[in-house]
């Protein structure tokens, strides 16, 4: 996996929001997953995180270290928002994934 910004130079075409919350066991696999499907894509995953007690902030500070921390962003959040406060009408294409059961991907 090519590190440092996205494949090709350049912003990202899409940004991948991957809302968690005690995600731990789950959040390394759904990570591996997307970066394996579309490996030529210019994306990245942005992981916001409501707080988790369960130290998903720190897989995801892990993960950063493999796939590069401008390709795997962390938005921490003090405390369970919901998704009423999730909003990035900044971005061009925004592919949510929400409720994800993992064995969907595989």
């Amino acid at each position: 996996m090519e590190k440092g910004g996205e494949a090709g130079g350049g912003r990202p075409e899409y940004s991948i929001i991957v809302p968690t919350y005690n995600e731990r066991l789950n959040i390394a696999l759904i990570v591996y997953l997307i970066f394996k499907h579309p490996p030529d894509a210019k994306f990245e995953i942005i992981i916001v995180d409501d707080g988790s007690p369960d130290g998903t902030q720190d897989i995801v500070k892990q993960l950063q270290q493999v796939y590069g921390e401008d390709r795997v962003l962390l938005r921490a959040r003090p405390r369970k928002l919901g998704l009423g406060e999730l909003s990035c009408p900044f971005l061009p294409m925004v592919i949510v994934m929400l409720d994800v059961c993992v064995n969907e991907l595989l």
